[in-house]
């Protein structure tokens, strides 16, 4: 489903986020011209005959070692990417159906952050000294992150830095004030009727056995 999210950017800056909230239809021009992109590119095959069936550790393993272009991913395979390809890697905005277009639309991300951490029962007869534990736990785990996986994008301000970033995340650490929008990820989504229907008309869709009007008729249908 990311392609799909992606290249709804490119149309709409808040992808299909804007689709989840009800502020947008599945019908409106900018998804049924990025479900047209996505199917044109199906059609073109940008993507592997398995593309529906493969796992994320196999589609990893196809890009690591040569056999896949591109990777659809995120901040977090920036470590395991450098040390798998050091200086042969690296990542780039998503691209656009006009140079123009990726000019405007480059700096809407896909994705951000999500309601996520640890949660402490309230009713606990040690409720207080729990909250402590958990905040203590969450600020170290943001300091093993900057420290071990060099990765400085954490929730918590730690103080510390990291002066050894891979390349590709000094650039996007570069790139984030830049932003001008941001989405959400798969598992931010809160419409699970609208999260099932894309998520199952997108894989039919870029299975190139469905058309863009039976994909946009297929979930206007379970919307309503």
């Amino acid at each position: 489903m990311s392609y799909k999210h992606t290249i709804a950017t490119r149309y709409n800056p808040a992808g299909i986020k804007a689709l989840d909230r009800g502020e947008a239809q599945i019908t409106d021009e900018a998804y049924v011209n990025a479900a047209q992109t996505l199917y044109d590119l199906t059609k073109a095959g940008l993507f592997q005959a398995s593309v529906t069936s493969t796992n994320y550790d196999q589609a990893s393993e196809m890009f690591l070692s040569g056999k896949a272009a591109m990777f659809l991913n995120g901040q977090w395979y920036i470590e395991d990417a450098t040390k798998a390809l050091g200086d042969d890697v690296c990542w780039i905005a998503y691209p656009a159906p006009s140079a123009e277009a990726f000019e405007t639309s480059k700096n809407a991300f896909s994705g951000s952050g999500s309601v996520a951490g640890y949660a402490v029962n309230p009713d606990s007869p040690n409720a207080e000294l729990a909250a402590e534990v958990a905040a203590f736990i969450s600020e170290k785990y943001c300091e093993a992150k900057i420290t071990l996986r060099n990765n400085p994008l954490v929730a918590v301000n730690t103080g510390l830095n990291n002066d050894t970033l891979p390349p590709m995340m000094q650039d996007l650490v570069a790139a984030i004030p830049e932003m001008t929008s941001t989405t959400a990820f798969t598992w931010g989504l809160t419409n699970s009727t609208f999260t099932n229907a894309i998520g199952t008309w997108t894989q039919a869709l870029v299975s190139g056995e469905y058309s863009v009007d039976e994909f946009v008729q297929e979930i206007a249908a379970e919307m309503e």
